[in-house]
């Protein structure tokens, strides 16, 4: 688990990144950064013309099996923003919203405002779970408003 934490502190989860184009491979393009950090982006989102040297501008998420990946797809939402999200699937663990990229955002029972149904759309907030270094969701946006800054002006 340390090293996923680590792993998001430099390669930022849930964030574009600017990284290195490192090497081609059988599964895809290996980008870096300036720490060493690697993530895979996959073949089917590698760009049509480009060279190793390359600065290429992607978004990292976790994968299936928990491992970070890059996608040149663009997100319906970003680490600590909010977004107007598609249910796709509700299952005992929780809501599964489309988000943009290929895998859905897991957002808790406990972190739903209201029970989540397949087809209707939810205003989320994407945040890191601190426990598991996890992307999820949240519908519970009151507790991630504030309106201290507030600089709206009357008109």
């Amino acid at each position: 688990m340390d090293e996923k934490c680590t792993f998001a502190a430099m390669i930022r989860l849930g964030e574009y990144n600017t990284l290195e184009i490192l090497r081609e491979t059988d599964p895809g393009l290996y980008l870096g950064d300036t720490e060493e950090n690697v993530v895979l982006l996959p073949h089917r989102y590698k760009p049509e013309n480009f060279n190793i040297g390359d600065m290429l501008k992607v978004f990292v998420y976790l994968d299936y099996e928990e491992r970070p990946v890059a996608t040149t797809l663009t997100p319906h939402v970003h680490l600590n923003d909010f977004g107007y999200l598609h249910c796709s699937d509700v299952n005992e663990f929780g809501a599964f919203m489309d988000w943009g990229v290929q895998k859905q955002l897991f957002v808790p029972f406990k972190e739903q405002a209201r029970p989540m149904k397949v087809g209707n759309w939810y205003i989320v907030y994407l945040s890191m779970d601190e426990q598991t270094s996890r992307l999820v969701g949240s519908s519970k946006t009151n507790k991630y408003l504030n309106n201290d800054d507030c600089n709206a002006r009357k008109i």
